[in-house]
């Protein structure tokens, strides 16, 4: 079966560090593998696994953030005005 990569994956992946990289590649390629198992097995203590898929999140949210920032197309053209009384 082919292997599935979606390019905005990688994206976010190019933003980890090696070692941050190497647990979450670990984590993706065993099923069942949880973070705390995969950092064991890259020699990293389980803190370290706990805080990669919360880094993960973040980059995602920032990526998605920024995609949807480039797509953004205003509601309005009309001028703002400002209320008569106020």
């Amino acid at each position: 079966m082919p292997e599935f990569r979606d390019p905005r994956i990688d994206r976010v992946l190019k933003k980890l560090k090696p070692g941050e990289r190497e647990v979450a590649d670990l984590y993706a390629s065993h099923d069942g593998m949880t973070w705390d198992l995969a950092a064991a097995a890259a020699g990293q203590p389980p803190a370290f696994g706990e805080r990669v898929p919360r880094k993960l999140s973040r980059l995602g949210d920032q990526f998605a953030s920024r995609q949807a920032g480039e797509l953004h197309i205003p509601n309005t053209t009309k001028p703002r005005t400002r209320p008569a009384f106020g």
